[in-house]
């Protein structure tokens, strides 16, 4: 048995992460909670983005940052410092959401596992203030995350069990708008479909759900093929690099420091591990995976590069152009060179050559959301009204849910 929880000393990620939702609407910080002794807020009466960003959880991120907190008591989540390690300091400010969310549908079991916390026997539905989720409670949830494709599939699935088939329909095509690839929603779909009559398009759905599948199990034999025969390099460098687009952060920083490990002296893995820290809000640890990285490989274009973001984290954008500088020189091929060149050109106010470096971007992956969006702010804040609105309009073409773009074309429209 884990003795973490008696630590003293310890961090932990999970306040920087993700949260989980009781059967009650009451929100706390991680699965090692069952009982509810650590509530950070209630989303009855507030939002999910209000209670992320909230005086519980700021606090405790505070805390983390000073090597623990007593409003984390016996949880076994606790990563124990050693005597002489130092505490990860992380930004207190970790977006508008979290990156994950887990949702608890009830608390009652009928299945009395050997030892287990949620079996009847230890009380547990006593400690909640309501016997199942409500369904309004949870749907409201959803919706404060709009872009969530497998938040509108689930919702999508209620819905079907509800008997609910108009509206399960739309979230289940919500879903697939924000990810084509769902393979979850793509078979709720297509059996809803066929069983409704619609037989064409719900058999074509699930030809479709047939094809993810072979083609996620194929890529899953593909990782396994190169962890074994590559080495592992470089195939954990692909597989860190997929977890930190899906936003797996934990796998991600795992995974990269394994290729640090295999290859100590590898420039590019050093680079992907001070990217992953920097996701996850350690910029003193980024720093110095970018640092090892650019010393082990001077003008290496990915050292480069990281080091140019931290120095952004850090506010120090002036010093993050002159580390770009050489890749920009010579014409870099990596649109994410040009969108961090234009972060820090935008953060001093270059507007001019912010929207240059977003062109640059676009010219080599056209429709590209984040470099017209990078380029339509950089108008509007040059006093480009005409030529922002034409970006983010195309944007808004590619991706009609982006928040940033409408938020951004209101401001354009009421000042006009």
């Amino acid at each position: 048995m884990s003795l973490n929880y008696q630590a003293t000393r310890f961090q932990c990620t999970w306040p920087w992460e993700m949260l989980v939702m009781l059967c009650d609407g009451r929100i706390v910080c991680g699965c090692a909670d069952p009982y509810a002794k650590r509530v950070l807020g209630d989303a009855r009466t507030t939002t999910i983005e209000g209670i992320w960003n909230g005086s519980t959880i700021t606090q405790l991120r505070r805390d983390m940052n000073a090597a623990g907190s007593t409003f984390c008591g016996d949880c076994a989540l606790k990563r124990p410092l050693a005597v002489d390690e130092a505490p990860v300091e992380r930004d207190l400010d970790a977006g508008r959401h979290p990156s994950r969310m887990f949702i608890e549908c009830t608390a009652a079991c009928n299945i009395s596992c050997f030892e287990a916390c949620c079996a009847p026997e230890t009380g547990i539905t006593r400690t909640r203030q309501a016997g199942m989720l409500d369904f309004d409670l949870f749907r409201r949830v959803i919706e404060q995350r709009p872009r969530d494709a497998a938040a509108h599939h689930q919702l999508g699935a209620l819905l079907l069990d509800m008997d609910e088939g108009e509206e399960a329909e739309k979230e289940l095509r919500a879903a697939l708008a924000i990810d084509p690839n769902q393979r979850a929603a793509t078979f709720a779909l297509g059996n809803f479909l066929v069983r409704a009559g619609r037989k064409d398009e719900g058999k074509a759905l699930l030809a479709r759900f047939q094809e993810l599948s072979a083609r996620d199990e194929g890529m899953e034999v593909e990782r396994n093929r190169l962890l074994v025969e590559e080495g592992a390099v470089g195939a954990r460098l692909k597989l860190a690099t997929e977890h930190l687009a899906a936003g797996e952060l934990e796998k991600a920083e795992r995974v990269a420091r394994e290729a640090t490990t295999v290859a100590g002296e590898s420039a590019p893995a050093h680079a992907m591990l001070a990217t992953v820290l920097l996701a996850r809000g350690d910029a003193k640890g980024a720093r110095a995976e970018a640092e090892r990285a650019g010393a082990l490989a001077p003008g290496e274009p990915g050292a480069l590069k990281v080091m140019a973001r931290v120095l952004l984290a850090e506010g120090k954008s002036a010093e993050a152009e002159a580390t770009l500088r050489p890749l920009s020189q010579v014409g870099s091929r990596d649109p994410e060179v040009w969108l961090t060149l234009a972060s820090a050109q935008g953060a001093q106010a270059h507007y001019e050559e912010s929207a240059a470096s977003c062109r640059r971007a676009l010219e080599i992956v056209p429709r590209m959301p984040a470099a017209l969006l990078g380029l339509g702010l950089s108008l509007e804040k040059g006093g480009q009204p005409t030529e922002a609105r034409k970006a983010l309009e195309e944007l808004l073409a590619v991706d009609p849910g982006n928040a940033a773009a409408r938020e951004a074309l209101g401001r354009l429209s009421g000042g006009s």
